[in-house]
């Protein structure tokens, strides 16, 4: 492991001149950009027709939709509800469930053509040991298991195009937690999120956060939330503008199975102690230390029919450097990851299975670096859902 820097003051400052750009040959992984929105996807339905095109209007009650959940509408007013399980096996410990999830957007009726009022929860029912407290308390289904709870103003259909949001969320700079739920491609976050995120910038955050699309290659966030932990943290915060952050997503080639995404972002989080850095970049100038990192990843879809299902090879490298000043040398930490996803036949995406192995390697001075053998990983995980898992 990688010995954390002296805690920094008041006012650090997280930079991130670039977030990922990720190239593929064949079918990327990503979902759709409507998809990275703020928080879970609306359900992907259309606009209510006009009066002569009933044939097209949205089905009332109650109805299975595999791309967002279980869906009740009525008139223009809609829930839609979705959950997951991932079980996961570890070979050299326990097994685990890695994520069980539940969650649910309450669309309101529109307020004009262009934007509807919405109400967006998600709780989570591993971080607090849910199950492992069900049998003898009662379960522990407490604020500790939100990890989204927000009220928004929207697009009717497809909040990817606009959501002014405040509430509990996932912070803007965080990619992966954003996606559809529980889409993630890999088993792990990228090591400079899970491995040196300590600044909560990948979890979920109080306040206010915006976003627009401005064309179909290019969308715009902008968030003031708190940044130090809220809602399902042990100590919760709830300083609207404790991070002040925003963020640029270009998409500069999507046709034919290949899409290329350059994102672009800043942060500025205050009052945060005790805590190491998060970023592509970021500087302390009270402890004299810096971090940097990021990842590149590419999938290629081998095949996708209903009868033999659909299968994802992806390779993906993780890079950390980490310097003090006054030690000579830095510490790098590198991971090299690759698997396969692999949607199981006949199961509309609903079921799925994925294999994951990691490298790792750790180098540095010994004033940083107090673990050179951080082991190798490998993963088999076997997920549920009532949300396609969609990676093309």
């Amino acid at each position: 492991m990688i010995r954390s820097a002296p805690a920094p003051h008041r006012r650090s400052r997280y930079l991130w001149p670039l977030v990922v750009a990720a190239a593929v040959v064949g079918s990327l992984g990503w979902p759709a950009l409507a998809q990275d929105s703020l928080g879970p996807p609306a359900p992907t339905t259309t606009e209510p027709p006009p009066a002569q095109d009933q044939a097209s209007a949205p089905k009332q009650g109650f109805s299975f939709n595999p791309d967002a959940g279980v869906v009740y509408q009525s008139g223009d007013f809609r829930v839609t509800a979705w959950g997951f399980a991932e079980r996961a096996i570890d070979f050299s410990g326990p097994d685990y469930f890695r994520r069980v999830r539940q969650g649910a957007e309450i669309d309101l009726p529109r307020l004009s053509d262009s934007v509807r009022p919405a109400i967006v929860y998600e709780v989570d029912l591993t971080n607090t040991n849910f199950f492992g407290d069900f049998g003898g308390r009662g379960g522990n289904l407490g604020r500790r298991n939100f990890e989204n709870m927000f009220v928004a103003l929207q697009d009717p259909d497809d909040p990817g195009k606009f959501r002014l949001l405040i509430g509990e969320n996932t912070h803007i700079l965080s990619r992966d937690d954003n996606l559809s739920s529980g889409n993630l491609p890999t088993i792990n976050r990228s090591l400079i999120l899970e491995e040196h995120g300590s600044v909560n910038s990948f979890g979920t955050q109080f306040g206010v956060q915006f976003q627009k699309a401005l064309s179909d290659k290019l969308t715009i966030q902008l968030g003031a939330q708190d940044n130090r932990g809220s809602l399902n943290a042990a100590d919760a915060r709830y300083e609207i503008g404790n991070s002040l952050s925003g963020k640029v997503i270009l998409v500069p080639l999507n046709a034919e199975g290949r899409k290329l995404t350059i994102g672009a972002a800043v942060d500025h989080t205050r009052d945060f102690r005790d805590r190491e850095a998060e970023g592509i970049y970021s500087r302390f100038s009270a402890s004299h230390s810096d971090v940097g990192g990021g990842y590149a990843m590419a999938q290629v879809s081998l095949f996708d029919a209903p009868g033999s299902g659909d299968l994802d090879l992806f390779v993906r490298y993780d890079v950390v450097s980490l310097g003090i000043d006054g030690i000579d040398g830095r510490a790098t930490q590198q991971a090299l990851r690759t698997g396969i996803n692999y949607n199981l036949p006949h199961t509309n995406k609903l079921a799925s299975l994925h294999v994951e192995y990691a490298h790792n390697t750790l180098h540095g001075p010994a004033a940083i670096v107090t673990d050179r053998n951080p082991g190798d990983e490998f993963r088999i995980v076997l997920r549920a859902s009532l949300q396609r898992y969609a990676r093309h």
